[in-house]
């Protein structure tokens, strides 16, 4: 979280999302490892922005800044929030979890 000023209003959430077991493959799947993929980054990046959805809704005024990290190779995928693209990492096998 990142203060405007010094005052205890909250203007930019940084939200980083992380699924896990829905990317996993399927082996009995009639789709292919690509097709499966595709699909689960879209779910995942609709359930990531339910949530993002959520939180602008508990806390009115409040500029979310959201990515979705693979762990499987530590990609960093559709950020948004904001134009600047300095606001999100580069590198994607060096990100801080902690």
């Amino acid at each position: 979280l990142e203060q405007a000023d010094s005052s205890t209003e909250i203007s930019t959430l940084r939200f980083v999302y992380i699924p896990t077991a829905m990317y996993a493959l399927r082996s009995d799947s009639t789709s292919s490892p690509g097709k499966q993929r595709q699909r689960a980054r879209a779910d995942g990046k609709k359930r990531r922005n339910a949530i993002v959805a959520h939180i602008q809704s508990l806390i009115p005024g409040i500029n979310v800044h959201a990515i979705t990290v693979d762990l499987a190779d530590g990609s960093i995928k559709q950020p948004e929030g904001t134009d600047d693209t300095t606001m999100f990492p580069k590198v994607n096998r060096n990100i801080d979890y902690c």
